[in-house]
């Protein structure tokens, strides 16, 4: 059978957005995604009549759509930011097991290269990470430690070499066997559905580095939630209810919706983007308080280091820092204000890693072990 021309572009037109399309989940990039639809748009209004005018309008919206994701990174006031080095291990090498059945994300076993880069070509850190076979952070003494640490990316060490981790500074500071529980992106419902699963050292203490800002995690707000053990809370209690899951229902659809700087701005106008609610503390301290209680049943003491949030991030939840904080020393053994600084706002250059990678520093991290000394050998 003989193709005219005009019968073949609308196929070419086809495979373009298929390619497009194909392209924007692999890499969960709106602006592909975008492409791809405006492409299907305008092969509609080539073939079907009757829907021209509808696929006319809609290919232009697509197009204002995707020029707007292309330049409100670059508006004035959203200012210089950073990018990952995609040639390394973490990002290229197959660094997330997003399968775990416990705690949903966390790492392969391996050596895994990482650099930050800003916009302007700056190199902000490259390091390494080194991942032990159940998919932790490795650290001196952790195949018998008396200490467990959890908490996300500030307990795992995102930025920074092995040594210069809080768990690390943590072990030299005590002379202890000490357990990296931290991974990037966990709240507190990963370190409860860890110890309610049993999979976990046996150790003597359980130190959480946790801030207010886990609530949103736990709630399952972030796009990086997905796949993660789901909490509620029913009558004042945290209660395991299934697991996360995205805004659509659709991971890969979440994930690349969630690099739309468009959705972002409509996000932040229409639900209040990732400011913490009154909620999100309510589920942050349940959990806290049932760590607590899974703590006792394993025979283990608990201490909660605190970091305060912004009190621009609190506004709206009807909470103070010092609150939060109290509220946590009912359930646990010790808890201590590790922020090192009266306001996160004031808090000192040399205590993160950059100004555009506020994850802590190993300096952060050292000064934050030696506050834990005393109080851990005061629980031993």
């Amino acid at each position: 059978m003989h193709l005219t021309k005009s019968a073949l572009a609308p196929i070419g037109g086809s495979l373009v957005a298929a390619g497009l399309l194909f392209l924007s989940f692999r890499r969960y990039d709106i602006v592909l995604l975008l492409a791809a639809l405006f492409v299907a748009a305008v092969v509609l209004a080539a073939v079907s009549r009757r829907l021209r005018s509808a696929a006319i309008v809609l290919a232009s919206v697509l197009f204002a759509l995707c020029v707007a994701e292309l330049v409100i990174p670059r508006l004035p006031g959203n200012g210089d930011g950073s990018h990952r080095d995609m040639t390394t291990g973490y990002t290229a090498g197959g660094y997330f097991d997003k399968t775990d059945p416990v705690v949903g994300v966390k790492a392969r076993p391996g050596s895994f290269d990482s650099a930050l880069i800003s916009d302007h070509g700056e190199e902000i850190y490259r390091v390494v990470y080194e991942i032990g076979a159940d998919g932790y952070r490795r650290t001196p003494g952790d195949d018998h430690p008396t200490i467990n640490v959890f908490g996300g990316s500030f307990v795992f060490g995102e930025g920074l070499n092995g040594e210069q981790t809080l768990p690390y500074a943590l072990a030299q500071a005590t002379g202890r066997g000490v357990k990296n529980y931290g991974m990037h992106g966990w709240g507190l419902h990963q370190p409860l559905a860890l110890m309610e699963s049993g999979e976990l050292a046996k150790a003597d203490i359980n130190v959480i580095l946790t801030a207010p800002w886990h609530g949103g995690r736990s709630a399952c707000k972030p796009v990086f939630s997905i796949g993660t053990p789901r909490y509620v809370v029913r009558d004042g209690h945290a209660t395991r209810d299934g697991k996360c899951t995205g805004l659509t229902g659709y991971s890969v659809l979440d994930r690349v919706l969630d690099r739309s700087s468009v959705a972002r701005l409509i996000r932040q106008a229409v639900f209040g983007g990732d400011a913490i609610t009154r909620d999100d503390v309510a589920l942050y301290l349940a959990l806290i308080a049932r760590i607590g209680e899974v703590s006792r049943e394993r025979g283990q003491r608990l201490i909660v280091g605190f970091i305060r949030a912004t009190e621009k991030d609190l506004s709206g939840s009807g909470y103070t820092n010092d609150e939060i904080l109290a509220a946590i020393g009912r359930h646990a053994d010790a808890a201590i204000d590790l922020t090192l600084a009266a306001k996160r706002e004031l808090l000192e250059s040399g205590y993160y890693i950059h100004r555009l990678d506020q994850h802590p520093s190993g300096l952060a991290n050292r000064v934050r072990a030696e506050k834990l000394r005393p109080i851990i050998d005061t629980l031993q």
